[in-house]
């Protein structure tokens, strides 16, 4: 269908007039040419997005989401998902339930120590790592909500503690060995800089042909078909129907 996929290649620089350097894997530079360009890269969205000089006050910080995992497949002890009433101050859901075909509890909402910290020393950065501490102290420093969650959230790191908060919600929740660590995600969340906030809602920027999705709010958006529909119909195709006329 005349799609061309780039993998293992990192954007390197916006260099106006509608061109982008990249760098492949193995360090091979190039120059692509694009017509309209979309920023959805997550944790990277607003590196991209301040070499388009957009969004200069905002600031992504990683958080990152530690899962247990239930491990009897064949003896589920709920059928459905269940979720607690979310604390309106933060932009995180709480520990919860999610069942699909398996059980998992979860996720903290922990700072990690750079974009890509899945795991200890996984894509180590030491830029990103020195920028993460940076804007946390001052967030944290500032925002005495902020410390509380930070603090209540990095407990939940050990097993037994996460184990206890999901226990709030089950009556009679299986014993703890029942449980292993599962797979972590990383959540990209945008903070104000101005504000000293994180940003609990979409946030959108763009120029005359490029759009730069910095915060779509919750893991799920970034998979949402409404969402794609919603940036289609007020960003995209207005631009579009400017260029035909």
């Amino acid at each position: 269908m005349g799609v061309v996929f780039l993998f293992d290649t990192k954007f390197k620089k916006a260099l106006g007039n509608s061109l982008v350097l990249i760098e492949s894997k193995f360090k091979e530079k190039a120059v692509i040419n694009y017509g309209f360009l979309i920023n959805c890269a997550g944790l990277y969205a607003d590196v991209i997005s301040h070499n388009f000089n957009l969004a200069l006050n905002y600031k992504i910080i990683p958080f990152k989401g530690l899962y247990l995992v239930y491990n009897e497949k064949d003896n589920f002890f709920i059928n459905k998902s269940i979720y607690p009433v979310p604390d309106l101050r933060f932009p995180f859901l709480g520990v919860h339930f999610t069942v699909s075909d398996n059980i998992k509890v979860g996720p903290t909402a922990t700072l990690a120590l750079y974009k890509e910290n899945y795991n200890l020393f996984y894509r180590f950065n030491l830029k990103e790592f020195f920028e993460v501490l940076c804007t946390a102290e001052i967030l944290f420093m500032k925002k005495g909500e902020y410390r509380k969650l930070f603090f209540n959230e990095f407990k939940k790191n050990i097993k037994l503690l996460l184990y206890k908060e999901a226990s709030k919600l089950v009556k009679n929740i299986p014993s703890l060995d029942k449980f292993n660590w599962y797979l972590a995600g990383i959540r990209a969340q945008l903070i104000d800089l101005s504000l000293m906030e994180l940003v609990d809602d979409f946030l959108i920027k763009d120029t005359k042909d490029s759009l730069h999705v910095l915060n779509a709010v919750s893991p799920a958006f970034t998979a949402s078909f409404p969402f794609a529909n919603y940036i289609i119909q007020n960003y995209i195709i207005p631009k579009i129907r400017k260029d035909i006329r």
